[in-house]
């Protein structure tokens, strides 16, 4: 087994189609992801006697992925400050800025798209985290796949369920592919101005804030067991605007 982080880069080839697309929405490009992949290698006895036979030796195989993007809404892709740390300019989303295609005052200007990989399709342990806590402290909303309806799903502080859909279309190869966006306006009527309700809650502003995302999954053990079973996971920081840091006046 070995793992590849990306940093910034390029999606794996069975997370996107022929033309360099996603699976999900209209032209969103496989290019500016944060990623982490596994891949199986090929047993080196098996190799040395298909190199001895002269048989085509074995490749190694990805079997998981899992991925985040940060970019403006229809817009333009967002480029790391540091890490796997972003900043974006508040706000909703308006045309021509950032070259965003239409105004929509009820979307915050940038999204965060998630793409994840399971060669066996099960997606075992899949769960995406949503910070709604503005403040450099996190607050997570949970979201866990269901594989009856092939969305993720998450129960609020309300006790209400929450769900990110998935793209429709799979153009994998093989395994099995989850995609889609996350806008933090989904969540606004949970995430409180200054993260602390002193005064009771105070809707979010879309102006500033500090959020994290993370998505993860479930790597099966050899012959798929749950011995050697682990976890493969990435995660992104998004700064939005210039108030990192509540006034507390």
């Amino acid at each position: 087994m070995s793992r590849k982080v990306i940093s910034y880069g390029v999606l794996s080839d069975y997370e996107q189609d022929a033309d360099g697309h996603t699976f999900f929405g209209a032209g969103n490009t496989a290019d500016g992801w944060t990623t982490t992949q596994d891949y199986s290698d090929p047993n080196p006895l098996t190799n040395f006697l298909r190199a001895l036979f002269r048989l085509p030796l074995e490749e190694r195989e990805l079997t998981h992925s899992v991925g985040l993007k940060v970019l403006y809404r229809t817009g333009e892709d967002v480029e790391p400050t540091v890490g796997q740390k972003y900043h974006v300019d508040g706000g909703y989303q308006q045309d021509g800025v950032h070259g965003a295609s239409g105004t929509s005052m009820n979307r915050a200007s940038w999204n965060v798209d998630f793409s994840l990989f399971d060669e066996d399709g099960d997606f075992e342990g899949a769960t995406i985290k949503v910070d709604i806590n503005p403040t450099a402290r996190k607050d997570f909303l949970v979201f866990h796949y269901d594989e009856d309806t092939e969305m993720f799903v998450a129960k609020d502080r309300n006790g209400d369920l929450r769900v990110l859909e998935t793209g429709n279309g799979n153009g994998a190869e093989k395994g099995d592919v989850l995609q889609d966006s996350i806008n933090l306006m989904f969540f606004a009527d949970l995430i409180d101005n200054d993260g602390n309700a002193r005064n009771g809650f105070q809707e979010w502003d879309m102006e500033h804030g500090q959020f994290d995302i993370e998505v993860s999954q479930i790597v099966k053990g050899f012959g798929g067991s749950i011995f050697g079973a682990h976890p493969i996971h990435s995660s992104v920081t998004v700064n939005v605007g210039d108030m990192l840091i509540p006034d507390m006046a």
